[in-house]
């Protein structure tokens, strides 16, 4: 099953798999239960659920992932109108990033990986908790700051994106004042994708993928 979970006070366990997607990703086997298979324009749109995320000034992002395609594979977005207020984990062939944008500049904070072998699933995770990023593959801290290594801007929560507009899996909507231009897209499997509300410590994270390997 691919889930997204939010923890917290009021907070509910929400599934994505009836969420909206213009282009459906299919169904495939995942390291636990049923995974995602993103081809080029497939995404997962979690909009019903931006009220609660865009509220978070602190969380947690875990998925398993095999087969990313370079030379960036965009896993997940939280954007407002314009590409110019946003927060984004994505994939590259030698790193895992974070970034976020606060007007005209973009920062990230990346985490450096030995690439990604065909077929094999990695566990990959993203936590943010008091403007400190947190980057993780296969329960490992690969990267961390609280500043990006680009121009040194703050890191960004889902709280301080101006004006949320848009919540995706597998996509960013890339526009310019308001108008889409071009978007930013997954390709391959996503499996066990969970959000939470607040920041889960390395001991956890680590659990999450060594539990699913002992299986």
């Amino acid at each position: 099953m691919i889930r997204a979970i939010l923890l917290g006070v009021a907070l509910a366990v929400l599934s994505i798999i009836s969420a909206q997607a213009t282009e459906r990703p299919k169904i495939t086997k995942g390291v636990i239960g049923n995974a995602l298979k993103f081809s080029t324009g497939d995404s997962v749109d979690l909009s019903e659920h931006l009220p609660a995320m865009s509220q978070l000034d602190s969380f947690t992002f875990s998925t398993w992932v095999c087969d990313p395609k370079a030379p960036l594979a965009m896993v997940f977005s939280l954007s407002g109108p314009s590409e110019q207020h946003r927060i984004q984990l994505f994939l590259a062939q030698a790193y895992v990033r974070y970034g976020w944008q606060d007007g005209s500049h973009f920062d990230s904070i990346s985490g450096r990986v030995d690439g990604w072998q065909p077929s094999q699933w990695y566990h990959v995770a993203v936590t943010v908790e008091d403007g400190v990023a947190r980057l993780y593959r296969d329960g490992n801290l690969i990267g961390s700051g609280s500043a990006g290594s680009k121009i040194g801007t703050p890191v960004l929560n889902p709280s301080l994106v101006k004006n949320p507009s848009y919540l995706f899996l597998g996509r960013l909507e890339d526009g310019h004042q308001g108008e889409k231009v071009t978007t930013q897209n997954f390709e391959g499997k996503l499996g066990d994708v969970r959000i939470y509300a607040g920041a889960l410590g390395q001991s956890i994270i680590r659990d999450f993928y060594e539990n699913a390997v002992r299986k």
